[in-house]
C-alpha cells in the first residue's frame, strides 16, 4: 500500500453500547448519547401555520415560520421551523418530515448547543431504525456522520407523529468533527426538476457558474470554494498518477470507510448510485476535502438504484465509472482500490458484528416499540413493524424496490456475501502487517512542509531519513505530470533539505498554482502540496 495507510489498531471497543465513554462535552452530546426519545411540542403562533408550512415549501427557498417549542423540560422561544425533504415529502398520511432552526429569529438560541436539528418522518421504513442503526455504526467506526435519536412529536398540545431525530451539519458541526469552521462547506443537490442536475464529481467547464447549479455552497460568501472544488475536479478528471493527486487533495481514509459503509449498507441513494445525500468540506486544517454522509434513510437497501439483490452487493459496486469519478477513479486504480478494500475488512472484521448489531436493534426496537405502535400517522403497521425487523416485507418500497429487506435478515446475508467476495478477491483482512510495516517505515522518514509556502521563486523542502537506501524526492503539477526530480540516489540516514529554484532549474517554465512534491523512499511514499504565486 503505497499512498493511503490504514492503521488497523484493534482497541478494546464496546460496540453499540447504550453507555458512552465520559470525554469533554461538545454540543449535542446530551441528545445523541444512547437512545432516546424527546417529547417535543410545537406551539405555532397563528391557526393557518399548515397552510404556511406548505406555501413555503412549495417556494423552494427555504423560509421558516416562528414557533414555541416545548422540549421535555426545555422551552425555547421563538424557534424556526419549516418542511423539508423530496421523496418523504409524499408521505401517504400527511406526515412531513420537518427541519428545526433554534437561531433562525434568535441569532444566540440553542438546544444543547446545536443551532438546529432534523426531524425525519421515516418514510419507506417500517422499523423507524434505518437512521439509528446506520448512524450508530457510523458513530463507532469514527465515519464522519450526523447522529441520530428520536422524537415524540406534539403540536400545539395534541399528539401528532413519532420522528427520527438527526444532527444538523453545519458550522457547529464542522467545529466538533475538524477541530475549524473556517473551511468550505458543499451539500450535494437534490435536484428532481427535469434538468436532473446531481453532484456528480465531472468535469464540465472552468467557469464558475459551471457548477452553482450542481453543488450547494453552504458557506456564502465564500470567494475560495468554486476554485477549490474546480480544482479537484480537474486534477480528478483530467489528472494523471491519481495515486499522487487524489491523496493530496482528499482524505481518502475518511472516504474510503464511507463508501465501505454505503456498500456493507446498500445503501444506495448516495454518491454511488442516485449522486445524492453526501456534504464535503475542505478543511483548511491539512488543505484536504473531507467526505461527510447525510440522510441514510434508504439503507439497508431500501433504495433500488436498479439492483434487486441487494445482499449480494458487489463490494466493489458503481453506477457507472464515468458518471460518478470520484469513485470510478478509485476502482480504476488497483494501488487506491487496494487501499479501499482494506478499509472496507477493517469495518467488516471490527465493527460488522451481527450479534451486538442484532442487540443493538433490539434494545433500540424495545425503547421505541410503543412510540412506534401510538403514532397514527405511521406508514406502515405494528405488525409491519416487527415482521421488518427479522425479515423482508414483500411490497413495493419507496425507493423503486419489490420488497424491503429485514434489517436482520440483510446484515445475516450481507456480512456472508461480503466475506464471500473479500476471500474470492483474494483479500487478506487480518490486517496486522499492514500496521507493523507501516509503523516502522514511518517512523524512519519524515517529509517535512516545505518553507516558504507560498513562494517564488524559491522555496526549502527538507526530511528526515533514519534508514539507508535509495530515495528520490519529485516535483508534480495539479494534474500529476512530472515536473522536475530534485533527488534521484541513494542516502545514507540523515537529515536532508534541497532547494527547489524555478528560476534556475532546467526545466519548462512553470504557472502559478498548486503543485506537489513526493519523497519516495524503499517502496513507500510521502506527498505534500505547495503553492507557487508568481
Amino acid at each position: 500500500m503505497h499512498y493511503i495507510k490504514i492503521k488497523l489498531i484493534i482497541i478494546s471497543i464496546v460496540l453499540f453500547s447504550s453507555i458512552e465513554l465520559s470525554y469533554a462535552q461538545n454540543p449535542g452530546d446530551n441528545i445523541f448519547s444512547g437512545t432516546q426519545v424527546f417529547d417535543i411540542n410545537i406551539n405555532f403562533y397563528y391557526s393557518d401555520y399548515w397552510d404556511s408550512l406548505e406555501f413555503y415549501y412549495d417556494l423552494g427557498t427555504e423560509v421558516y415560520i416562528p414557533a414555541d417549542v416545548i422540549i421535555d423540560d426545555d422551552t425555547l422561544i421563538n424557534v424556526g421551523i419549516r418542511f423539508k425533504g423530496n421523496s418523504s415529502y409524499s408521505h401517504p398520511n400527511d406526515k412531513k418530515s420537518l427541519r428545526f432552526g433554534f437561531d433562525e429569529f434568535d441569532g444566540a438560541l440553542r438546544w444543547d448547543g446545536l443551532k438546529g436539528v432534523h426531524l425525519n418522518n421515516c418514510y419507506g421504513d417500517p422499523t423507524f431504525m434505518r437512521d439509528k442503526i446506520y448512524l450508530d455504526f457510523c458513530k463507532d467506526a469514527g465515519i464522519v456522520a450526523p447522529r441520530a435519536n428520536f422524537a415524540k412529536v406534539s403540536i400545539n398540545d395534541t399528539a401528532f407523529a413519532f420522528y427520527s431525530l438527526i444532527e444538523h451539519v453545519d458550522k457547529t458541526f464542522l467545529n466538533t468533527r475538524y477541530g475549524n469552521k473556517n473551511g468550505d462547506l458543499f451539500k450535494a443537490v437534490d435536484d428532481f426538476s427535469s434538468a436532473n442536475l446531481i453532484s456528480d464529481f465531472k468535469w464540465y467547464t472552468s467557469i464558475e457558474d459551471s457548477y452553482y447549479n450542481r453543488y450547494e455552497l453552504k458557506t456564502d460568501g465564500s470567494l475560495t470554494a468554486y476554485p477549490q472544488l474546480i480544482t479537484l475536479l480537474d486534477s480528478l478528471v483530467n489528472g494523471i498518477n491519481q495515486e499522487i493527486v487524489l491523496d493530496t487533495l482528499i482524505n481518502l481514509e475518511k472516504f474510503y470507510s464511507s463508501i465501505a459503509a454505503d456498500i456493507i449498507f446498500s445503501n444506495l441513494d448516495s454518491y454511488i448510485n442516485s449522486g445524492r445525500n453526501f456534504y464535503f468540506y475542505f478543511n483548511p486544517d491539512n488543505g484536504k476535502m473531507e467526505w461527510i454522509k447525510w440522510d441514510v434513510g434508504l439503507s439497508f437497501g431500501n433504495f433500488s438504484g436498479g439492483v434487486s439483490n441487494f445482499e449480494n452487493l458487489n463490494v466493489s459496486y458503481i453506477l457507472n465509472a464515468n458518471e460518478r469519478p470520484l469513485w470510478g477513479k478509485v476502482l480504476g486504480n488497483s494501488e487506491l482500490k487496494n487501499d479501499y478494500l482494506q478499509s472496507l475488512c477493517l469495518l467488516n472484521t471490527n465493527y460488522l458484528n451481527t450479534t451486538n448489531i442484532f442487540q443493538h436493534i433490539d434494545s433500540v426496537a424495545n425503547i421505541i416499540r410503543s412510540y412506534v405502535y401510538a403514532d397514527s400517522r405511521k406508514q406502515y403497521s405494528n405488525n409491519q413493524f416487527e415482521l421488518n425487523i427479522l425479515s423482508d416485507l414483500a411490497i413495493s418500497g419507496v425507493g423503486g424496490t419489490t420488497r424491503i429487506p429485514g434489517l436482520k435478515s440483510f446484515l445475516t446475508a450481507r456480512k456472508n456475501s461480503i466475506n464471500s467476495q473479500l476471500t474470492s478477491l483474494g483479500v487478506d483482512c487480518s490486517g496486522t502487517y499492514i500496521e507493523e510495516e507501516f509503523t516502522a517505515l514511518t517512523e524512519q522518514f519524515l517529509l517535512n512542509q516545505n518553507y516558504p509556502n507560498p513562494f517564488n521563486p524559491t522555496t526549502i523542502i527538507s526530511w528526515q531519513s533514519s534508514i539507508s537506501s535509495h530515495q528520490t524526492l519529485k516535483v508534480f503539477d495539479i494534474l500529476g505530470n512530472e515536473v522536475a526530480t530534485l533527488v534521484n540516489e541513494d542516502k545514507p540516514a540523515g537529515s536532508y533539505q534541497i532547494e527547489f529554484n524555478i528560476a534556475k532549474e532546467n526545466f519548462p517554465a512553470i504557472a502559478s498554482g498548486v503543485y506537489f512534491y513526493q519523497l519516495q523512499i524503499r517502496d513507500k511514499f510521502q506527498t505534500r502540496k505547495m503553492l507557487l504565486l508568481k
